[in-house]
């Protein structure tokens, strides 16, 4: 004869244990193939029938999510309605599969993005899909209706600027024209030799890559930062009067040669100066730091051009961390193609450029400021293929 009082409670138990576990597999939204919000699989077809799904996964204390699948998206008439938005804020990126038709309402509006990629199956997103700030790179071949900044995929360069985008190493970028301005001296422009400017180069290396670019520039043999800065010195003036008539994508800062070895203080002072006239004047412009390079002829106790490039490459690095400029490290690139590869880069006094060392330089600034992959150049200028080559593969390395 079975003793009730001893089943019921075990049974009890039993259900408990039947009813939590249910609890630990719902995620209120879809289905769920775990516990947690990692690995969390939601339902986010309007015909509910998984057709179309958002998969949430961990990395480290953040989380990525997936969109795949086809068919018409459920939308949510708030924020706080989506059945993710507890993870949004920890949200790093957005991944939406081929196949994938549209997004709905609020999806990612409290993730902090920068940029999302859509694949050309996308045809509708909805209202407040994304958060305002961030910026969309759409396959798509027709418009997409989105209050989102949003650019659509060429592979050529498009004739007008400011709607399309490429990718470069990986990464998208608009198809705009780049504005250029250098600020520098002799180390930026040589005249005595036949075109061998870094800004010139500059300009053909990107163009070579596929980059529409306008180089501007502004020097003068031995002039130095703080001369640039001053309004009342003459090429000062004239820097004053570029950044305020024209606006500069990328601007770069070249000082005197050993100034930053020697008279540091004076070196991020200059820097702070011109910084505080270009954001004045411009906007979203970027300016770069030109690290110069170490030479045989101003070594002075340094005991190799490495050495002087190295102290050189601590300055520049000391003021970029102070003033929150990036650092172009031409002087580390100088370094090893002259003591590692034994390649002669220097004019005749042993200090300036020659045409492979401008060359070198100018593919220095293409790897750091437009992020290219220099390596894939086919301008070689004048020199021979295997040099320009070499140039090219220390300029990566030395940016990258």
């Amino acid at each position: 004869m079975f003793n009730l009082k001893k089943i019921i409670p075990t049974i009890l138990i039993l259900v408990l244990v039947f009813a939590l576990a249910a609890c630990n597999n719902s995620n209120g939204g879809g289905t769920s193939v775990q516990t947690g919000y990692d690995g969390r699989v939601y339902d986010i077809s309007a015909a509910e029938d998984n057709s179309l799904t958002l998969t949430v996964g961990k990395v480290g204390n953040n989380y990525e999510l997936n969109v795949s699948g086809s068919g018409k998206a459920v939308d949510y008439n708030g924020k706080d309605k989506v059945p993710w938005n507890v993870v949004l804020k920890k949200v790093t990126s957005v991944t939406v599969d081929r196949g994938v038709e549209s997004l709905g309402d609020y999806y990612f509006y409290s993730a902090n993005l920068t940029s999302v990629v859509l694949p050309s199956t996308v045809k509708e997103i909805g209202a407040n899909c994304f958060n305002p700030d961030t910026v969309i790179y759409s396959y798509s071949q027709a418009e997409i209706e989105t209050a989102n900044p949003i650019y659509y995929y060429s592979e050529t360069a498009p004739e007008s600027d400011g709607k399309y985008f490429h990718i470069v190493d990986g990464e998208p970028m608009l198809w705009k024209t780049y504005s250029v301005l250098f600020i520098g001296n002799s180390f930026t422009y040589r005249p005595n030799l036949e075109n061998p400017t870094v800004p010139y180069l500059f300009g053909e290396i990107a163009t070579g890559l596929g980059f529409k670019v306008s180089v501007d520039s502004v020097v003068k043999g031995s002039h130095t930062l703080t001369k640039f800065a001053s309004d009342s010195d003459e090429m000062g003036a004239i820097v004053k009067q570029k950044l305020e008539e024209n606006q500069y994508d990328f601007i770069v800062l070249q000082e005197q040669s050993t100034t930053p070895l020697n008279n540091y203080n004076t070196f991020e002072t200059a820097v702070k100066s011109l910084v505080a006239k270009i954001t004045q004047t411009q906007t979203g412009a970027k300016a770069y730091l030109y690290q110069t390079w170490g030479s045989p002829a101003s070594m002075g106790s340094y005991k190799s051009v490495t050495e002087m490039s190295l102290a050189l490459s601590a300055a520049y690095e000391r003021c970029g961390s102070e003033v929150g400029l990036p650092v172009t490290h031409v002087g580390n690139a100088f370094a090893v193609a002259y003591d590692e590869n034994k390649i002669n880069i220097y004019d005749t006094d042993e200090r300036h450029q020659n045409m492979t060392g401008a060359y070198l330089s100018a593919c220095c600034h293409v790897a750091s400021m437009l992020k290219a992959d220099v390596r894939k150049c086919t301008f070689y200028g004048d020199l021979n293929a295997d040099t320009a080559k070499t140039m090219q593969n220390i300029a990566y390395q030395a940016n990258a």
